[in-house]
Formats: structure tokens, sequence, C-alpha cells
């Protein structure tokens, strides 16, 4: 239930059965061990070549989703939506030129984005050649890495020198 709650955001990877022509929801079996790759109507196997093609769509739509940057206001009453930054800042968030009171927010935030490629990850987890498609993705995905070196100049200096270098 956790890893549900974890995902729930996060779109789902479906495929065309080569077989019957029906879209079938790639899922993991209910203990997580394995991939379920076989369509449910008429039992064939689906296409490793459909499944790594529909993955690669998916995380262009994802990438392309956030870097649309679109932002929406978080006021319910409201239904204004831009891509341009509102110079009007409160706690650090513009406010929302149109209803005044509401603040903009991302529609589809980075860590959104690295929530998808995380659940599509723990996905296709044992396949790997859908491993191997999607780590070319995850590596040029920084939201996981944290440069130290802004965070501790001190520890980047050597503690004394020697005069013999």
């Amino acid at each position: 239930a956790l890893l549900h709650e974890r995902f729930e955001e996060c779109s789902g990877l479906s495929v065309v059965c080569g077989g019957c022509g029906e879209d079938v929801s790639v899922e993991r079996t209910k203990d997580q061990q394995q991939l379920i790759d076989t369509c449910i109507s008429c039992k064939a196997k689906l296409s490793q070549a459909r499944l790594k093609n529909r993955l690669v769509l998916l995380v262009r739509n994802a990438t392309q989703k956030y870097y649309a940057g679109w932002l929406a206001c978080e006021d319910s009453g409201c239904s204004f939506r831009t891509r341009n930054q509102s110079i009007l800042q409160d706690d650090f968030a513009p406010r929302c030129p149109s209803c005044c009171h509401g603040k903009l927010r991302e529609e589809y935030s980075a860590s959104a984005l690295y929530k998808q490629l995380m659940y599509l990850k723990h996905l296709v987890k044992g396949v790997p050649e859908l491993e191997v498609c999607l780590a070319s993705f995850l590596t040029h995905n920084g939201y996981s890495q944290v440069e130290l070196k802004p965070l501790f100049p001190l520890l980047s200096k050597p503690l004394h020198s020697t005069g013999l270098e």
C-alpha cells in the first residue's frame, strides 16, 4: 500500500498487445518480484521492443511536461495559468496576478518528474533491456545529485601545506 501511495500521481505504462490489439497496463506482481508482461486477454507475451518504445515515449512526455514550465494558481477559485514568472512575490513564491492572493505553483515540478522516473525504474526492475534504456534518462536527471563543494568549501582545500609540493 505504501508503494501505491508513493507513486499514485505517476503515469502508468501501457502497451498495445501485438496479438489482440488490447491496451495492456504493465504492472508488477502483488509481491513486487516480477514484471507482468503478458496480455490479460490473449495471454501473449508483450513485445520488448513495444515496451521499450512506450517507456521512451512516457519519459519524453514527462520531460516535455516539465520543460513546458506551466505555473498555475493554487487558489481553487482561480483558474489562472501562465508560463511567465510574476514579479509579485509572497514567501518566495510568485503571487497570482489574476486573483492577487493565490500563489503560482509549478504544474509539473522537478520532483514530480523525478518521482515518475523512479516509478518507471521500479516498474522495469529485473528487465535488463528496459533498465538500460531508463538508466540513460536517469543519468541526465540531476535531481538526486547534490554538489557538496558549495556547502562545504573548507573541505575542498588542503588542511595544511608541507611546502614540498
